[in-house]
């Protein structure tokens, strides 16, 4: 039992040593964003090199939109789902339920505005 309560103490500051690696090698990146994406799933990054842990931030984090449904918005204007539909008719377009949608399907997720593509 002894042995458990030292392993378990070890593991706790190695991640919080690694998530400090991190962050000293985030380079002009979101340290928000980027300690958003570790707290999301640490034990996963726990065996990635500092280099592995940021190129797959890098890949997955799209920006602090402050919302769901501001992503979903630029996001089909970016992809021009609604290019050539008159505005008469875009404008009922429900961003609120798409981007829900693009949660719901594990397609992004979202924490305190950033939103990150799910990996």
């Amino acid at each position: 039992r002894r042995q458990h309560k030292e392993r378990k103490h070890m593991t706790e500051t190695q991640t919080k040593t690694t998530l400090e690696a991190i962050l000293e090698e985030a380079d002009g990146r979101d340290e928000e964003a980027v300690t958003l994406f570790w707290e999301n799933d640490h034990h996963y990054w726990e065996d990635e090199s500092v280099e592995d842990f940021l190129e797959i931030f890098d890949d997955c984090y799209q920006g602090d939109y402050g919302s769901v449904e501001d992503y979903a918005e630029e996001y089909v204007a970016s992809c021009g789902y609604l290019s050539g539909v008159p505005d008469e008719v875009a404008r009922y377009f429900d961003y609120e339920s798409f981007g829900r949608d693009m949660v719901l399907g594990g397609d992004i997720w979202e924490e305190r505005g950033h939103i990150f593509l799910s990996h």
